[in-house]
């Protein structure tokens, strides 16, 4: 009988510790964020207290970026802070880019160049012509 009793004691407490963690899989991120259009990316910014802001319009021309119809940029005091709000990320540093496509998270990068990198990489090719 205690051994019942002690068994049922340690199932409740891994149930309990289990249902105590966050688990990022099933934290989605807020579709508001995801682009609209096939082909296209809505940007996640977070930035740090010490970042640069930056003009979406002026750095799509400078990049020669054409295939980004969002935008959203936040700036955060902490990376603790930016971890709590934007929990469906694994966030190492700020600042933090994050690409959105039509279904979710496309790519994340804390670089800047690999960001410009990866979206110039990814334009059709029929819009070359």
């Amino acid at each position: 009988m205690i051994k019942v009793f002690i068994s049922c004691i340690l199932l409740s407490l891994v149930l309990l510790a289990g249902c105590s963690n966050v688990d990022k899989d099933h934290v989605k991120p807020p579709k508001d964020l995801f682009s609209d259009e096939k082909d296209h990316y809505s940007l996640l910014i977070i930035r740090g207290k010490n970042t640069d802001e930056i003009d979406l319009f002026d750095w799509k021309n400078k990049n020669n970026i054409r295939n980004v119809d969002g935008f959203t940029a936040v700036q955060e005091t902490s990376l603790k802070k930016a971890e709590k709000e934007f929990e469906y990320l694994e966030l190492e540093e700020l600042p933090t880019f994050v690409a959105f496509d039509t279904k979710g998270i496309a790519f994340q990068t804390n670089n800047k160049e690999k960001l410009i990198n990866f979206l110039q990489s990814k334009v059709p090719g029929s819009w070359n012509h």
